[in-house]
């Protein structure tokens, strides 16, 4: 078995040997976070505390991704190489996890496996994800149908706080209620359920719609959550705001 540890200075070694509970890593840029993250990752299916898929871990770029990926490949490679063909589905069997990837890719990958009939999400697991841009657009869009000018309502403008509301879980109804009195807000507040319709009638879902229709299927459907609590036995997060 190839030795993880001695190459660890002691603040990374207690990171990576800690697999009992939660543990907080605070430390500055270039201080080997995610050397610890990889090094753990690759302990735990040495050592047996877990199989590959039974470790979820987050990053917040995608290039990070496919580094923590590339890594955990070389550390449990015999000969210190990379190994071949890491990203196929093959390579589980090799013991490197699949389930790494940012938030959004992650929520995205949830809501393509669970995007059933049966549990009743507005769209199905083949949706697209619009960008900034395609959003804006949609936002004009909706504008237009309004009779309201892009002069008179900046889009990025609207877009922001649509993108609040849902970072808060604020559905168009409640966004509603708590935009009375407020003439910007009232606008926006015509605005947001029209744009959730036109995404829906395309099939799509934007940025922010990834990550809150997660934690929307995980409160409605509880079944589901105890699903992916149950399915990952570590959740490592590289970084996070």
């Amino acid at each position: 078995m190839k030795d993880l540890i001695s190459s660890l200075n002691q603040e990374q070694k207690e990171v990576v040997l800690h697999v009992e509970g939660p543990a907080l890593v605070i430390a500055g840029p270039g201080s080997g976070k995610t050397r610890a993250l990889t090094h753990k990752i690759a302990y735990l299916i040495q050592s047996g505390h877990a199989v590959p898929n039974e470790i979820l871990a987050v990053t917040f770029t995608n290039k990070a991704a496919a580094e923590v990926k590339e890594r955990v490949a070389t550390l449990l490679s015999d000969d210190g190489n990379l190994l071949e063909g890491f990203e196929n589905p093959q390579t589980i069997k090799a013991g490197v996890p699949q389930w790494v990837g940012t938030f959004h890719s992650v929520c995205a990958r949830i809501l393509r496996i669970e995007a059933t009939p049966e549990n009743n999400l507005d769209f199905t697991k083949n949706f697209v994800i619009y960008d900034t841009d395609d959003s804006q657009k949609l936002i004009k869009d909706v504008l237009k149908e309004l009779n309201i000018a892009a002069r008179d309502l900046d889009p990025k403008g609207v877009l922001a706080s649509i993108s609040k509301a849902k970072s808060e879980l604020i559905d168009p109804n409640d966004f509603a209620e708590k935009a009375r009195g407020n003439f910007y807000f009232e606008r926006v507040a015509k605005i947001y359920p029209k744009y959730q319709k036109r995404l829906r009638e395309n099939n799509a879902l934007d940025f922010d719609d990834i990550l809150y229709e997660v934690v929307k299927l995980f409160q409605n459907n509880p079944k589901i959550l105890e699903k992916y609590q149950n399915r990952f036995r570590f959740i490592l997060i590289d970084e996070y705001n």
